[in-house]
């Protein structure tokens, strides 16, 4: 059979659409909101909406996009946990599935019975639901090799290489949530790099008018703390997520130790 490589890996491009989607709308709905119902003067800063957009555009001014980016950047992440979980809840369903028609106690020592316990697991209503998960192609991978081999010591030592080979795809399968990670807070200081500038670019202005000094510094601390706080929710969620995936490679290891490779007895020893 061959690998799925998508296990437990999102699509990273319908979760950057709906991402890039999600955040600007969110954003442009929360602006609007800020701006007519004239909300208390932090929640503005947090978004950017010291003016009205038009005065932002007519004096060039884009700040508000890096309050764009910051938003865009952390739903883009936050879709992306979604969809792991959602990957994550089907292979805990094919979990279940299997823990529920698996035999935990036959001995299995003729190509005969592997290969009824392979149609077990490929056949029937639930066959499409399992053979796309992780632990369904790992129980097909093994019961091949079983009947090429037939040496349960060999079986063994390549479920041994399996696993590490599922441990190492759920580590890249956060690439791109650790780049959204690090971008966010590197965003946020650029903020502030950008508002700083410009604040002492304006310092000569100041004695005419000070909300040119103060409003940039004001952009400059505000994008900052907004990435922070975003990252923080972002890196639980993250870690959070890592922490169940371990769990399933663990349910994974002890499922096919237990039910299977334990009652292993070919004939070639």
């Amino acid at each position: 059979m061959k690998s799925d490589t998508s296990f437990l890996t999102p699509n990273a491009y319908v979760c950057a659409s709906i991402g890039f989607s999600v955040g600007g709308i969110f954003y442009a709905l929360l602006y609007v909101s800020a701006a007519s119902l004239q909300w208390p003067t932090l929640l503005m800063r947090m978004l950017g909406v010291n003016d009205p957009l038009p005065v932002h555009l007519a004096r060039g001014d884009v700040s508000f996009m890096l309050y764009v980016m910051l938003y865009v950047l952390f739903f883009w992440g936050l879709v992306t946990l979604v969809y792991k979980s959602r990957l994550l809840r089907q292979e805990k369903s094919a979990l279940t599935l299997l823990e529920q028609k698996f035999p935990s106690s036959r001995i299995l020592s003729k190509r005969g019975e592997i290969d009824a316990l392979k149609a077990t697991v490929t056949h029937g209503p639930d066959g499409p639901r399992i053979r796309h998960t992780a632990l369904g192609q790992t129980l097909v991978f093994l019961m091949d090799h079983c009947l090429v081999t037939e040496t349960s010591s060999r079986v063994v030592e390549i479920f041994t290489r399996r696993l590490d080979t599922l441990q190492k795809h759920v580590e890249s399968s956060y690439s791109m949530l650790q780049y959204i990670a690090w971008a966010i807070p590197s965003v946020g200081f650029i903020g502030t790099v950008w508002g700083i500038g410009i604040a002492i670019g304006n310092a000569g202005f100041a004695a005419d008018d000070l909300k040119m000094v103060t409003q940039p510094l004001g952009v400059a601390f505000d994008t900052t703390l907004i990435a922070l706080l975003e990252s923080l929710v972002l890196m639980f969620f993250m870690y959070n997520m890592q922490h169940k995936e371990e769990n399933l490679l663990n349910s994974i290891d002890l499922f096919c130790q237990e039910k299977f490779i334990i009652n292993l007895r070919l004939e070639k020893e």
